[in-house]
């Protein structure tokens, strides 16, 4: 009875002591983002956190060098398959549960344009993800003409564009606002920014839009022989505008109407 008493005491002190170890985080955020957090037996991981738990893409290395490189949920090693790249980029995640999640990551996360497969093979969602939610923001034309007018269209990827459409396409004067706060205002055709050259019309003889991104402003109206030749207007890019007669690429009035 002696030595039984003694044993259950000495296995309750070491299940304490071993409960009341704990690793530090020694960079990063450990709480809700990507750090990294060192246990006293040499244990590193380094990766992604979610409530203080391992969650989202992570390196566990143990003492004795072994690894696991791969996903992990609620602290525990998350048991799919990824093809691809699925820490920062393009990948393929197919869960132990049977869903799939085919789009891109961001530190390990779903993030961007993505669609997740039930085990049925049905779509559940499909659109933008941001930080492994998706997202019920809406993508494609949120307002507006984006077939041939004026309209507002948000890609899958996050990214804003208002301005005018040509054949649903951009294709005129608008505004791309990437995810990332980057902006590019200016000239679109066929959906590609257009920084010079003849945007609309016929440039050579007859009446098109020019864009001299070199100059700094754009002409409307009337060419011969591929130069500026008639009845025309020039829009400087600070929004002064000259209207009236141009000869052979020149201005050819006296007084110029200035606005």
């Amino acid at each position: 009875m002696k030595y039984f008493t003694t044993l259950l005491f000495l296995v309750t002190i070491s299940l304490t002591s071993n409960a009341q170890i704990k690793g530090e985080c020694i960079s990063g955020d450990c709480v809700n983002g990507e750090g990294v957090y060192k246990w006293p037996n040499g244990d590193v991981y380094k990766g992604a956190f979610k409530n203080k738990k391992y969650e989202g893409y992570g390196v566990y290395t143990w003492a004795d060098g072994e690894t696991y490189a791969g996903m992990w949920k609620d602290d525990k090693q998350f048991k799919g398959k990824c093809t691809g790249d699925c820490e920062n980029g393009l990948g393929v995640l197919e869960y132990a549960n049977g869903e799939k999640y085919v789009g891109y990551f961001k530190k390990g996360k779903r993030d961007g344009a993505g669609e997740l497969d039930g085990v049925d093979g049905k779509t559940i969602h499909f659109g933008l993800w941001i930080n492994d939610e998706f997202s019920n923001i809406k993508t494609g034309c949120v307002s507006g003409d984006c077939v041939n007018g004026f309209g507002t269209y948000n890609d899958l990827l996050g990214s804003v564009y208002v301005g005018e459409f040509k054949n649903s396409k951009f294709e005129g004067k608008g505004t791309y606002t990437w995810t990332d706060g980057s902006v590019y205002t200016g000239f679109w055709k066929a959906g590609k920014q257009f920084t010079s050259g003849c945007l609309t019309g016929d440039c050579n003889d007859g009446f098109g839009t020019y864009v001299y991104d070199y100059l700094g402003y754009t002409y409307i109206g009337q060419f011969k022989n591929g130069r500026r030749h008639g009845e025309g207007t020039s829009i400087e890019n600070n929004g002064r505008t000259y209207k009236g007669n141009w000869k052979k690429g020149q201005r050819h009035e006296r007084a110029p109407k200035l606005t």
